[in-house]
């Protein structure tokens, strides 16, 4: 077994929304440090009505909570991803019932 000390984690978010242009988005989080994921209480819905989308030193943080912060004492009680790089792409094509998995085509 070979490690080989870098950070090879990669984290594949697909957000749609009921609006056009573009109706999804999917953003790639590479070099992932910390993916913190809190559940929806039971009998909620999962929507995301804000998002928090920053840059720190040489970090990105993503979260799906408005005014969500790192250093908050709060931080926790939403899901959140911390990574050195982060990149998206329209994806409004996956538009519909399908699950998608793995790379686009």
């Amino acid at each position: 077994m070979h490690c080989t000390g870098e950070l090879d984690t990669r984290v594949r978010l697909l957000i749609q929304r009921q609006f056009s242009a573009p109706s999804a988005i999917e953003l790639l989080f590479e070099e992932v440090t910390t993916f913190h994921l809190q559940p929806s209480p039971r009998n909620y819905d999962s929507i995301i009505f804000g998002a928090t989308m920053l840059l720190d030193g040489d970090t990105f943080y993503w979260a799906d909570l408005g005014g969500w912060s790192p250093a908050a004492s709060e931080r926790d009680h939403a899901t959140w991803i911390a990574a050195k790089k982060v990149s998206w792409r329209d994806a409004s094509d996956w538009m519909g019932p399908d699950l998608r998995y793995g790379t686009h085509a």
